[in-house]
């Protein structure tokens, strides 16, 4: 399977969630604690299929 643009998706979609905890946070470092376990939990989620598409990609 062909790469179909899901990592420059995904860098938005982090994006987005890093400014919104940074708008909606009392202190920028808790905005940016809050964003990055959403973003690690997407991560780890993600993986699985990343590494067998690279696999594909690799043959």
């Amino acid at each position: 399977m062909p790469p179909v643009g899901v990592g420059v998706n995904l860098a938005m979609l982090d994006a987005s969630d890093l400014a919104l905890a940074l708008c909606e946070a009392s202190h920028p470092q808790n905005g940016l604690r809050s964003a990055e376990t959403l973003i690690m939990e997407r991560a780890r989620d993600m993986m699985p299929d990343a590494i067998a598409g690279v696999s594909v990609l690799v043959r």
